[in-house]
């Protein structure tokens, strides 16, 4: 399970990645479904914001650990992406990961409980994977851009 398995499928390369459901194409095909047009992919942060479970202080607590790991890697906040090279890795980086490990499951529990049957969803697990297949094998390509503008766009619905 992946929310947006992309980049991830990127740095696995060489990994064959199978049997992979990749919730962010959840995430749209569920806004789809109820009509909830958009011209861009959610991220991981709004997606835990409308679809998750935690309460307004598990949210917050998310956001804070997420915040202070970000600050360390991610170089539009001073960090530096190198900073995954080290050993062991720091521990608000490996907290800031481990967040977004932890919301997959309760994500992946509860998107689906909008996609009621019979609206026309009936195959969706089929659907979602094949569209994740397609993300694999697209960032698998030597031409794959993991900072690419067009990854923000609704592709699949």
């Amino acid at each position: 399970i992946f929310f947006d398995v992309r980049n991830d499928a990127d740095v696995l390369f060489g990994i064959h990645l199978c049997g992979t459901m990749d919730l962010q194409l959840l995430e749209n095909f569920k806004n789809h479904h109820l009509q909830k047009h958009t011209r861009f992919v959610h991220g991981l942060a709004k997606s835990v914001r409308e679809d998750s479970r935690m309460d307004p202080d598990e949210k917050r607590a998310r956001e804070d650990s997420k915040e202070k790991g970000r600050c360390m890697f991610a170089l539009e906040r001073g960090g530096q992406y190198s900073i995954f090279d080290e050993r062991p890795l720091i521990r608000a980086v490996v907290a800031c990961c481990v967040q977004d490990v932890l919301c997959a499951p309760d994500l992946c529990q509860m998107l689906p409980r909008s996609l009621l049957p019979g609206h026309g969803v009936v195959n969706w697990r089929r659907m979602i994977k094949a569209a994740t297949k397609i993300r694999v094998k697209e960032s698998e390509s030597p031409s794959y851009n993991p900072h690419s503008r067009e990854k923000v766009l609704v592709r699949v619905a």
